[in-house]
């Protein structure tokens, strides 16, 4: 009895348990598919994040090596500025006078300044040219 009661309800039923069931493989056809394209856009955002930190290295490294040239460079002005300062106070405390040149400060200011710089290749030094000025220059 329950049987044919079952098979009674089942014949009428049945093309609405069919469709019931071609709807739920759509939903879960479509679900899968929404959360393919999800994973694409976020496979997508991860590619382009992972090209950004590559280049953000890249720069960093790059800007590392710059720091370090700069470094280097200040280094060399600083040795410079401390080597030249003694030639420079040298330098300073000669008469302020035509006849400077004469005077054994400056002389041992400018030795000292032709010994501070690498000579070149067979160079010969040059004398220190005449005050043509008619003592016009500084008093």
């Amino acid at each position: 009895m329950i049987a044919k009661a079952l098979s009674a309800l089942a014949g009428p039923l049945l093309p609405y348990a069919a469709g019931a069931v071609v709807a739920l493989l759509l939903v879960l056809g479509g679900a899968w598919q929404v959360q393919t394209w999800r994973l694409d856009a976020a496979q997508a955002r991860v590619t382009a994040l992972t090209a950004d930190l590559a280049e953000a290295r890249d720069a960093m490294r790059a800007r590392d090596t710059v720091i370090g040239a700069l470094q280097r460079q200040a280094d060399a002005v600083a040795a410079a500025a401390a080597r030249l300062e003694p030639i420079r106070r040298d330098v300073n405390a000669a008469p302020r006078t035509s006849a400077c040149l004469a005077s054994p400060a400056v002389a041992r200011g400018l030795e000292r300044l032709r010994a501070s710089r690498p000579a070149a290749a067979g160079a010969q030094p040059r004398a220190v040219a005449p005050d043509v000025s008619g003592g016009a220059g500084r008093s």
